[in-house]
């Protein structure tokens, strides 16, 4: 369903008070509202893909509203999005930022002396859960990860590592880092990783 940008209001923020559609969860994250007063998951309509209905409880004087957050066992659902920009909550939320949410800084690996000395190096990714998007990250942003640290929307993705043969004989390297990406893929049920990394077994090497 196509939204014209005039016709939403976008970057709506939810504590709890907007539910999936057909659904007693609460919803607590970046929202839009459609000109017909329709509300959908994410900042704009462009953030997903597969658009998430939400909807707003109706109560009544004499009605308890159908949904209570306060009777709920489990907590409201936070699908907090990675900040395309510097969103200001205070405009919103008359209230002073406590929480921003990074997107994984890009990381390009360079192989160091001791690498080549040794004959390979350790590169590390992560992967989006929900779709097959790759990012080549930094050992340091692997560890964030890893810690669930909450500058990063660390549900979002998973995280792994393999060795990458650096030296040797060309085809011998190539065949060894061509089997360490089918069976990485195999070990974390991952697909693409080759065609992310341009199936170019021979990244770094030197004879």
């Amino acid at each position: 369903m196509y939204f014209p940008k005039t016709s939403t209001i976008n970057n709506l923020y939810s504590n709890g008070e907007l539910f999936f559609k057909g659904s007693n969860k609460p919803y607590k994250g970046f929202y839009y509202e459609t000109y017909n007063s329709r509300y959908f998951v994410g900042k704009t309509p462009q953030d997903q893909i597969e658009q998430i209905e939400l909807i707003k409880p109706q109560s009544s004087p004499n009605k308890t509203p159908s949904f209570e957050p306060q009777n709920f066992d489990k907590q409201p659902i936070d699908l907090r999005f990675s900040t395309r920009d510097n969103f200001n909550y205070s405009i919103l939320k008359k209230e002073p930022l406590t929480e921003t949410i990074y997107p994984l800084p890009i990381f390009n690996p360079n192989p160091t002396p001791q690498n080549y000395q040794i004959g390979e190096f350790r590169r590390y990714f992560a992967k989006k859960t929900n779709e097959e998007k790759y990012t080549e990250i930094s050992l340091t942003t692997f560890n964030e990860l890893k810690a669930q640290d909450p500058k990063y929307f660390f549900s979002q993705y998973i995280q792994f590592s393999l060795p990458w043969k650096l030296t040797g004989e060309k085809e011998q390297v190539a065949r060894t880092n061509k089997n360490i990406i089918e069976l990485t893929e195999r070990q974390n049920n991952i697909f693409f990783l080759g065609r992310f990394l341009k199936f170019n077994y021979l990244q770094f090497y030197k004879n």
